[in-house]
């Protein structure tokens, strides 16, 4: 009976994180963060679809759903750090921040179609029983797993205040925007990573179960929240640096921004009211 619910819930999952990020995708238009959000919800799915196949053997530490892991974490820490600098994850420090993963799933992929001997465990405890090229590309990619999740929290933890004080200054009508998504979102991954976890060092159905119950609601409410979440318009782009800008950078945008649409109006009345200017300015 349990093996039957846990299968009809990673079903649901896979189906729920391919409706989701396609969705997401479809609305995100030129929000990149609703954009890398989408992608991890499809890469996730194809997590599920991994686990799913992987289900009958029972194994535990499995190096694919290791690699698949990784790139879905480091994906959602790519989604935070867009969220708190707009604009700053550009393809090139997307790359950059994920190459160690594609490093060790390479090296991994190699050392696999080279004849390298693959190991199952049944047990954590197995793992440490013969250390070979084979654990420690395992070990690594876990290490950097459990990095790429610290990293957001940090991230969070310490920039989302300063980052706060930055859009109810910049922001005409931030009683409009949810600025606690932030922290939200902080123990929206906790949760997301425990479970994630236990996933990968359990073979009981029952926790299977659980596991995959608590995933299903939380990537439900974790889609919801950030599809509706309403987009923030800055006059300061991140993508040129990390850094929040200094007080007279913000003053000079806005004059910026302040003249240029007195400029446009100008023009449109001489267009619409002088048919003499209005030839002069076409």
């Amino acid at each position: 009976m349990l093996d039957k619910i846990q299968f009809l819930l990673s079903l649901q999952i896979l189906g729920f994180c391919v409706f989701g990020g396609i969705t997401l995708l479809l609305r995100a238009r030129e929000n990149r963060a609703k954009q890398i959000l989408g992608w991890s919800m499809l890469l996730w799915a194809f997590l599920a679809a991994v686990n799913l196949y992987l289900e009958d053997s029972k194994e535990i530490f499995h190096p694919d759903v290791l690699i698949m892991g990784c790139i879905v974490v480091a994906t959602l820490a790519c989604y935070v750090i867009e969220v708190l600098r707009p604009c700053y994850m550009t393809v090139r420090r997307f790359f950059i921040f994920t190459s160690p993963i594609w490093v060790l799933g390479i090296s991994f992929l190699i050392y696999r179609l080279s004849g390298g001997n693959i190991h199952r465990y049944n047990s954590f405890g197995e793992v440490f029983d013969t250390l070979n090229l084979d654990v420690v590309i395992r070990l690594l990619i876990l290490f950097f797993t459990l990095l790429y999740m610290i990293v957001p929290i940090y991230l969070i933890l310490r920039y989302s205040e300063g980052f706060k004080v930055y859009l109810r200054e910049n922001v005409s009508d931030p009683e409009d925007y949810d600025l606690d998504w932030l922290k939200k979102t902080m123990l929206i991954l906790s949760s997301m990573y425990i479970f994630y976890l236990v996933l990968l060092f359990t073979d009981r159905v029952s926790l299977y179960v659980i596991d995959k119950t608590f995933l299903l609601v939380l990537w439900y409410y974790f889609f919801y929240k950030a599809l509706f979440l309403k987009v923030i318009h800055l006059d300061h782009t991140f993508e040129s640096g990390w850094g929040l800008p200094d007080l007279e950078e913000v003053v000079r945008n806005r004059k910026a921004s302040y003249a240029k649409g007195m400029l446009r109006k100008y023009r449109r009345g001489l267009n619409v009211k002088s048919p003499i200017y209005g030839k002069i300015c076409a």
